[in-house]
């Protein structure tokens, strides 16, 4: 391969003719399939998470709030000051409150 040469990419092909499979197309034998709750609220005092409603609709296996993260609840690129989950306060709109397993993603 030279500078300026045409590389010709392995998966090209397939995605031009539509059978590449991405990872949404791929399936598994008792594969979860995963939500992220998010807040609709730009600013929010959590009170209280009741997941008792979802985890009795058929098919969900989990609900996962920030009580469930262990360890370390904080991540970050250079800094660690994003949380996982939503704790005690929504910090904007669309932050992550709470993850959901089912066996479809209805």
């Amino acid at each position: 391969m030279r500078v300026g040469e045409s590389v010709r990419r392995p998966d090209g092909g397939p995605k031009v003719r539509g059978s590449f499979l991405y990872s949404s197309d791929l399936r598994a034998e008792g594969m979860l399939w995963g939500a992220t709750v998010r807040s609709p609220h730009p600013y929010a005092r959590i009170v209280s998470i009741d997941a008792s409603a979802a985890l009795a609709m058929p098919g969900v296996q989990a609900v996962l709030t920030h009580q469930d993260v262990p360890g370390k609840k904080l991540y970050g690129l250079e800094f660690e000051d994003q949380p996982v989950l939503a704790g005690d306060v929504v910090r904007y709109w669309g932050e992550a409150v709470a993850l959901v397993a089912a066996d479809h993603p209805e």
